[in-house]
């Protein structure tokens, strides 16, 4: 599952980011 590993990184690299993404 690349596109999953994808996005979790795309996520992990927007949490510092956008942390009001992440809540």
């Amino acid at each position: 599952m690349p596109v999953r590993l994808d996005a979790m990184f795309a996520f992990s690299l927007a949490g510092p980011t956008m942390p009001d993404a992440q809540r």
